[in-house]
């Protein structure tokens, strides 16, 4: 066969899409399919294992029907990480699969921090932080960070490790097997016919149950949680070449996982220290590469690998918004807005277009920097005569003011972090929501060229495997802040009033 293409599965939050990629990045194919979110109780936000399979092999099958016959397949897959469920071996779900916005495990995960963890140890360690800052510790000592990172460690409902221990309170104990994972394990042990139970450090070290320090599943985690080893998938690195498959009567050459912002990441290019990008989907995920040292945060922040090659990896720092094109899928419920494009339908010009109207959208409560899990929508400064575009505007500038409140902490964890960010996602084809986030976040917003950058990201990995040549993305528009420092700071006031 001459020449390759690249297949890329994308398992999102809402949808499933197929990538078919040419040599050189560029789309030949793209197919998608929604998934379905089912709440059968106000907070309860679960899918289905089973129609998550069936879409799956709907958009494999479509994109094989447009492959060349002629050329050979590398298969990859990248996942949005937090949506799991348990099966048994012969592949039958015993539960439901429960997204990151899932609430039903609150009072669950409430009851575990106060069993398991003392707040007094908290002001203890807090302590110790300042003590390392006094001395002037260099940061990545391992035993700095890992102090660090216990200082604001919590349960909370948007961990997978939480929702596996609440599952395995409700279950009956089974005497056969059984295996749980994220939705790349589960669809990759489906697709291998049942023989492989995997996953990756990027999926692992967003679980809860991962120690970054050694590159491994915790076994106090799995310890307090009373999770058995058992039930958890093979780690294995991210792009690992799984063998040769038959899909649909088709030859694939077939990679290993790879979760999607970290995907992303890869897909905007190399991995460097200071990198900043924004994943603008469902909801809005901050990613700072903190190069080869493990960070962790008293500021609200998560640490994860971000990639390993071999004996080397990379690590991030994310803050994770909620509200993104959630939000403004509420909006259009609401009869908020009557459809995306009158986003950009708006002239929205700072400070001229200020507006005493503020929203905080905590539909599920408010995740990276504050993490209160226990927080609900609040709207401040609405009345009778507040006109469609101020309801349209206090939305968008959600979004700049969730930025700014991640991008503060990581300039407490960092420093000097860039004064640029890459973006990504659905959302980011909006010029208006990009120039809104530049204008109240105060940095510059790049859009590539290409914005499929999830997808591009595995076939960089799986073009790397195969020591193929695999071309740069180029940054194709600038969103420059039009705002004063000055403004910023006023009028982010009604935001941290909102929040209080």
């Amino acid at each position: 066969m001459q020449g390759w293409e690249y297949l890329i599965l994308d398992i999102g939050t809402t949808g499933i899409k197929i990538f078919l990629l040419d040599e050189k990045g560029d789309i030949l194919f793209t197919y998608r399919k929604r998934v379905s979110t089912y709440h059968p109780h106000p907070s309860y936000w679960e899918q289905r294992g089973e129609e998550i399979l069936e879409q799956v092999k709907r958009v494999i099958q479509k994109g094989l029907e447009k492959a060349s016959q002629k050329k050979k397949i590398y298969f990859g897959l990248t996942n949005q990480r937090s949506t799991s469920l348990i099966w048994d071996q012969r592949g039958k779900p015993l539960t439901p699969a429960i997204t990151w916005q899932d609430g039903r495990t609150l009072s669950f995960a409430s009851r575990l921090n106060q069993r398991f963890w003392v707040h007094g140890w908290q002001r203890i360690l807090k302590g110790l932080t300042h003590l390392f800052s006094f001395l002037g510790l260099p940061r990545g000592i391992p035993i700095c960070e890992k102090i660090r990172q216990l200082v604001r460690f919590s349960f909370h409902t948007s961990l997978s490790a939480v929702h596996l221990a609440y599952w395995l309170q409700k279950l009956p104990v089974s005497s056969q097997p059984l295996c749980w994972g994220t939705l790349d394990s589960w669809i990759l042990f489906h697709l291998s016919s049942k023989k492989l139970h995997i996953t990756d450090p990027t999926h692992a070290s967003a679980t809860g149950l991962y120690d970054l320090f050694k590159g491994e599943w915790s076994p106090l985690l799995l310890k307090i949680l009373k999770i058995p080893p058992s039930i958890l998938p093979k780690i294995v690195e991210p792009g690992a070449p799984l063998g040769k498959w038959q899909l649909f009567q088709r030859e694939v050459e077939a990679f290993g996982p790879i979760a999607d912002q970290q995907a992303s990441f890869l897909g905007l290019g190399p991995l460097e220290e200071g990198k900043l990008k924004c994943t603008m989907g469902t909801g809005f995920f901050w990613n700072l590469c903190t190069g080869r040292k493990v960070l962790g945060s008293d500021n609200g922040l998560v640490p994860m690998v971000a990639y390993q090659k071999g004996e080397h990896t990379w690590y991030l720092l994310e803050g994770m918004a909620t509200s993104g094109g959630s939000l403004l899928d509420w909006a259009i419920q609401a009869g908020i807005l009557s459809s995306y494009e009158e986003i950009d339908e708006l002239k929205i010009n700072y400070p001229q277009n200020a507006i005493p109207e503020v929203m905080i959208p905590a539909f599920s409560g408010l995740f990276a920097p504050q993490w209160a899990p226990q927080a609900k929508p609040l709207w401040l400064g609405f009345s009778a005569k507040t006109r469609k575009k101020e309801w349209i505007q206090s939305l968008l500038e959600v979004f700049g003011f969730q930025g700014r409140d991640i991008l503060s902490a990581m300039r407490k964890e960092w420093g000097g972090i860039s004064q640029q960010a890459w973006v990504d996602g659905g959302c980011a084809q909006s010029d208006q929501i990009l120039q809104i986030m530049a204008d109240l976040t105060g940095i510059i917003m790049i859009r590539p060229q290409k914005l499929f950058a999830t997808a591009l990201g595995v076939a960089r990995i799986i073009a790397e495997q195969k020591g193929l040549e695999f071309p740069k993305i180029e940054g194709e528009s600038y969103f420059y802040p039009r705002s004063d420092s000055r403004f910023r700071k006023k009028y982010e006031k009604k935001w941290l009033i909102g929040l209080q």
